[in-house]
Order: C-alpha cells, then sequence, then structure tokens
C-alpha cells in the first residue's frame, strides 16, 4: 500500500470516527484490520454511515435511534454511548432512548423466535406471532 493510500484510509478512518463522535485515538481492531489491507468495505462503511445518518427519509433523531438500536444490538458500548449522546442532542429523551435498547432486545428474541419455529417444524408455532415493538 502506498502512503497515500495509507494516509487516505487514515482520513477514512478519522472521518468515520468524527461522523460517530469516537474519540480519534480509538482504537477498533476491526478497523484496523481492514485498512491494513485496503478494504474497499472500509470506505463503503463510512459511506454508508453518512448516508444512513444524513437520510432524507428520517430525522437525525430518528436515524440515532435506529443506529442506537442496532449497536444495542451488537453489544457495541462505545457505539451505544456514541449514539445515546447523538439522540439526546437531536431530542430524544429518556424513554426514546430507553424504547430503542429495548427493541433492540425484543429484536433479538424475534430472531430467536423465528428460528426456533423453524426448526421445530410443528403447526401450532406458526400460529403463534412473535413479540412486536411499538
Amino acid at each position: 500500500m502506498s502512503n497515500m493510500e495509507a494516509q487516505q484510509l487514515n482520513e477514512t478512518v478519522e472521518n468515520l470516527y468524527k461522523d460517530l463522535g469516537i474519540d480519534p485515538a480509538h482504537s477498533s481492531q476491526s478497523i484496523t484490520a481492514m485498512a491494513k489491507v485496503n478494504s474497499r468495505y472500509l470506505k463503503d462503511l463510512k459511506l454508508n454511515v453518512s448516508t444512513m445518518l444524513g437520510s432524507a427519509n428520517m430525522t437525525k433523531k430518528e436515524a440515532y435511534l435506529l443506529a442506537l438500536a442496532v449497536a444495542v444490538n451488537e453489544k457495541n458500548n462505545m457505539l451505544v454511548s456514541a449514539f445515546e449522546t447523538h439522540a439526546a442532542r437531536e431530542g430524544a429523551g429518556d424513554e426514546e432512548i430507553a424504547e430503542a435498547h429495548a427493541c433492540a432486545s425484543l429484536m433479538s428474541a424475534n430472531n430467536i423466535f423465528y428460528r426456533f419455529r423453524h426448526f421445530m417444524h410443528q403447526e401450532e408455532y406458526y400460529n403463534k406471532q412473535p413479540a412486536a415493538c411499538a
């Protein structure tokens, strides 16, 4: 990898961290591994995060709450903290933040339920409805 490519990747990582409100001194094993090999995914990740957080189809608060639910689901405490801060800054209250945490938990439970139902092959489970996040 050339020095110019390495510099561009470092800028990509710095900008990604900036968008997420993460200390630029932070070190992520996954991000570092992708940067070492000039992974196209790293650039795509930065672009996708920026696009999602700046979506015209959601308010910034909604985008941060959605990102928060994903971070909770992934058990990434740094991102949970960053997205809680961003969501609160955009006007999300404690109840909305708690609901994002609850929705992530509920989504995980539903994923387990659907897999369980698929493997059981019993009609009674196909008639039961999973829980929903309102």
